[in-house]
């Protein structure tokens, strides 16, 4: 203590050290301390879920705009009967785009590059080549139909003028 015998005589500082070390309150400082940096990290942690609401909007906009790609890969996968087990491992992007913010999704651990896509890749590859070859097998059928087409329009009117022949023939 000071020098003197009255702790009123003291400046307001000294008083409260001296209160604090009387009642044992020495830590008190540094629990406010704490509590106060608990509190600036739960404002924090407040501010950061409050403003990432946004970012939940905007991805579950753009999984809507991913949603029509993934169900016509789906029904494609469907029409085509292909039946490849490797493919399952696409089943949480199916199941993705149904319910992206569920809480059974857990949504913020998708990655494309996870996923094996190789068998959807070959799956299109392979799609995209019969249609192809299915094209240009239309384009030959159409092209043979139409020179037999015109064989048979030469081939009528030889037969007309013929007929016209032999009628002229028979009259005389």
């Amino acid at each position: 203590m000071q020098d003197s015998d009255n702790i009123f005589d003291l400046q307001p500082k000294a008083r409260i050290d001296i209160l604090k070390a009387m009642f044992g309150l020495d830590m008190i400082d540094s629990l406010r301390d704490k509590i106060g940096e608990l509190k600036q990290t739960y404002r924090t942690q407040y501010k950061t879920l409050t403003d990432s609401t946004h970012l939940g909007e905007q991805y579950k906009s753009w999984i809507e705009k991913f949603k029509p790609l993934v169900e016509r890969i789906q029904s494609l996968l469907g029409q085509y009967k292909f039946e490849d087990s490797s493919l399952d491992t696409l089943q949480p992007l199916f199941d993705l785009t149904h319910d992206p913010l569920s809480d059974n999704v857990d949504t913020l651990h998708y990655d494309l590059t996870q996923w094996d896509i190789s068998p959807l890749i070959t799956f299109v590859s392979n799609t995209t080549n019969q249609k192809t070859a299915l094209q240009q097998e239309y384009q030959h059928i159409t092209d043979d139909l139409s020179k037999n087409h015109h064989l048979l329009q030469t081939k009528q009117k030889l037969i007309d003028t013929t007929q016209t022949e032999l009628s002229a023939i028979n009259d005389n």
